[in-house]
């Protein structure tokens, strides 16, 4: 047996011992259904009014930066009309995947929090970019990316021992993740997550964004809108904190062009950075974006 097929072997063992996603309940069913059957915006609205938690959520990303209402909007139809109602089984798939995951400890919180910038960068970038193609929804790609760091939290010894050598087996087969320092264990993450993105039945363009998001050449021969979000909203994460770290730490430039240049080709253009100048300012700008955003909701 080759190192790469113990490699998959050893995840798919410990995606086959991860449990499955908490059920939809029965009202997110319903709204589903009615979805499904393009059913009114009122029809739609009237099940979820009663659902504070959902309402509340919906209202909190009509409300966002990325839609940039004209006025603070109320109206649950209102949120429906400007969000789109496909957004909804992604909120509810995001809600599934909270409860299986958790967010107990404070490394948790942590990937939380960076998975919500990169779900903003992540929706910005496609409306920016590809708002011409079919809808995807660039914003679940963008919050699942590193489902397979937050699921790995959750292993026993016995399976964090699988996650270890497994791990090992993958610097065997692509040498050089550990050295650069650009991608942080588990270096098995995007795999782990994308093979249990399988189990759990999510689309396959989302599997293979999270799949991709550390390298593009991991996911489908062309990649989707969704891929190229997902992986350039994590290259933006990770940019910022190396151009901009915590003072009195200044800048490592020389830091910032050896991972510009590790940027996957396609992406900078399709995103239509040609320098790493043109790197510096979007990200600049996506910064104040997002932080705006934060403030908006009181974050």
């Amino acid at each position: 047996m080759s190192d790469g097929q113990k490699f998959y072997k050893l995840v798919l063992k410990l995606v086959d011992k991860t449990e499955e996603l908490p059920p939809l309940n029965g009202t997110h069913r319903r709204i589903i259904d009615l979805v499904e059957k393009d059913a009114s915006l009122k029809e739609i609205a009237e099940k979820i009014e009663p659902d504070l938690e959902l309402s509340a959520t919906l209202l909190r990303r009509a409300n966002s930066a990325f839609y940039m209402p004209r006025k603070s909007i109320g109206d649950i139809r209102e949120a429906l009309s400007l969000v789109g109602t496909k957004q909804l089984t992604g909120l509810f798939l995001i809600e599934r995947v909270r409860k299986a995951v958790g967010s107990d400890t404070e490394f948790k919180k942590e990937i939380w929090e960076h998975s919500y910038q990169a779900a903003f960068y992540s929706n910005l970038l496609f409306n920016e970019h590809f708002k011409n193609t079919s809808q995807t929804d660039a914003y679940t790609g963008g919050l699942l990316h590193d489902i397979g760091k937050l699921i790995a939290l959750n292993f026993d010894s016995e399976s964090k021992k699988d996650l270890d050598d497994a791990d090992n087996l993958k610097e065997k087969i692509q040498p050089g993740h550990l050295k650069n320092d650009f991608i942080k264990q588990p270096l098995c993450h995007p795999e782990l997550g994308a093979m249990l993105a399988k189990k759990w039945n999510f689309p396959d363009d989302l599997a293979y964004a999270i799949l991709s998001h550390h390298d593009l050449k991991l996911g489908a021969d062309k990649p989707k809108p969704i891929s190229f979000c997902a992986y350039f909203s994590n290259v933006l994460c990770r940019f910022q904190k190396i151009i901009a770290p915590i003072a009195p730490i200044a800048p490592d430039e020389e830091k910032a062009q050896r991972y510009y240049d590790l940027i996957d080709e396609r992406a900078l253009k399709a995103f239509k950075v040609s320098n790493i100048a043109g790197m510096k300012k979007m990200s600049e700008e996506i910064k104040i974006l997002f932080d705006k955003n934060k403030r908006a909701l009181g974050e």
